[in-house]
């Protein structure tokens, strides 16, 4: 089963919370059909990338589509591995930096939400709160997760 989030809380602390009204259940047919391994942050639509902005750019070219996602996952993936380095090294200015590089490559990919928690570890960088942003690179790990889901369910069907 599947699940998304119904509301997206300002509060950073929120968004780690497991509170049942936070969450419904998703059936969307994006969704991984392996199952949810955990409750993670979703999209309304059911997915880590905003698909209308991708069907834009795409249109309904699928095997397109799954080459760019798989593309921008590594380098997401790459960038996200940087950033955990300098989360355990405390190092301010290499987390301001290396979030502010996520957020933006994830704004271009088409994944919002994974643009959402770079701009959140990019504050907490920036306030020194470490514990925030470890606990904000697991989201951002679980996001990941959700996208390569996305992608190998639209490899298998598309």
């Amino acid at each position: 089963m599947r699940w998304k989030r119904t509301g997206v809380p300002a509060s950073p602390r929120a968004w780690t919370t497991t509170s049942p009204s936070l969450w419904t259940s998703c059936s969307c047919a994006k969704c991984c059909s392996a199952g949810c391994r955990r409750r993670t942050v979703r999209l309304a639509s059911g997915c880590a990338f905003d698909e209308e902005r991708l069907r834009e750019l795409f249109g309904e070219d699928e095997r397109e589509l799954a080459v760019f996602l798989r593309f921008a996952l590594e380098s997401i993936r790459e960038v996200v591995a940087r950033l955990t380095g300098a989360v355990a090294r405390r190092d301010g200015a290499g987390v301001r930096a290396l979030a502010h590089e996520l957020k933006g490559a994830c704004a271009n990919a088409g994944a919002p939400v994974l643009a959402g928690l770079g701009a959140r570890v990019e504050q907490a960088g920036s306030a020194r709160s470490w514990t925030l942003a470890e606990r904000l690179l697991e989201e951002l790990q679980d996001a990941l997760a959700d996208g390569e889901c996305y992608v190998a369910d639209l490899t298998r069907h598309g």
